[in-house]
């Protein structure tokens, strides 16, 4: 069965829970595609800080090397605390990227 002829007519509401959240975050029709991606597998969805973290290290790291920054300042920003902003500027001169 395929509703994708239909998809447009097709709101959260009308969903069970949890695909009704699922489709009120990213819509009907991305949770749609989604589905047809991974559907019937098992997959594991990462935490926002999983998937996100690495970005953010690259972002910090080139603020601070770029703008002179300070750590404190990074770290309130990006919302780690200023040991982590630390640890990601020292990481990053041990690598020469710094």
């Amino acid at each position: 069965m395929d509703v994708k002829g239909f998809i447009d007519e097709v709101t959260p509401d009308m969903l069970k829970y949890p695909y009704n959240q699922w489709a009120k975050c990213i819509g009907v029709k991305n949770l749609y595609g989604l589905l047809e991606l991974i559907g019937g597998k098992t997959r594991y969805i990462p935490s926002t800080y999983t998937c996100f973290r690495p970005i953010i290290e690259q972002i910090v790291v080139d603020e601070y090397s770029q703008s002179g920054v300070s750590q404190q300042e990074l770290a309130d920003k990006c919302g780690f605390d200023k040991k982590t902003v630390q640890k990601w500027i020292r990481e990053s001169k041990k690598r020469g990227t710094v």
